[in-house]
């Protein structure tokens, strides 16, 4: 029969190997990810070359949603002077992707579920385990939001294929309020029939059509 001081080290060891397997085959997803943003960085400069920018922004913003701190990324989007259309929090977010946030997120939950068993096994200790568990249990919450944050913020982000004008109105009647270039980045929001509401850099807000964008989540 196994004593207490036995059940402890068993799940201490337990904890381990497994934040380990899980660090393993993250580490694992995330360089796949940098091999897929490298992919497209040197497909987007081909398109630069080649004169098409909505498709190397593209490329340049897809590639940085798979490897945000990449520094072949981060050259190639600052060569392309693309600005960004989202608040200081979501670009705060956006240093991790969302899915090594997700990562962060399971690993936290993996030792907090540990914790609390730990805690269950052994009489010793408790209270320190108990206040550990919730701190790592909060970790879990907050990698969690973020990872909800990120997808959302990505999903939001799109390029202007064509140049056009930033619509006071919904209807291709309405008046334009700014001119939005080929290859800027918005942020969509609302929807009204054929058009949404996006957001630029700096400010520029107003209604686009949807055939002049290009969602950077999605094909």
């Amino acid at each position: 029969m196994l004593t207490t001081k036995s059940k402890t080290w068993a799940f201490a060891l337990a904890a381990l190997v497994g934040l380990f397997a899980l660090g393993a085959l993250g580490v694992d997803r995330i360089t796949v990810a940098r091999a897929e943003a490298r992919t497209l960085v040197d497909d987007g400069q081909l398109a630069l070359k080649s004169g098409d920018r909505a498709h190397a922004v593209l490329d340049f913003e897809r590639a940085a949603l798979l490897a945000p701190r990449a520094d072949f990324v981060r050259r190639a989007r600052e060569a392309t002077d693309i600005r960004a259309a989202d608040s200081w929090w979501a670009l705060d977010l956006s240093w991790l992707s969302a899915r090594e946030w997700s990562w962060l997120a399971l690993g936290f939950g993996w030792a907090a579920g540990l914790g609390v068993a730990a805690s269950i096994a052994s009489q010793r200790g408790v209270r320190l385990r108990t206040r550990l568990t919730w701190g790592i249990t909060l970790l879990f919450v907050a990698a969690a939001a973020s990872t909800v944050q990120t997808s959302r913020a990505a999903q939001s982000l799109a390029v202007v294929k064509r140049a056009t004008g930033a619509l006071v109105a919904p209807y291709a009647g309405a008046g334009a309020t700014a001119d939005l270039a080929t290859g800027m980045v918005v942020s969509v929001g609302a929807r009204y029939g054929d058009f949404f509401q996006v957001r630029g850099p700096g400010g520029t807000q107003g209604w686009i059509d949807q055939s002049a964008l290009e969602s950077v989540v999605g094909s």
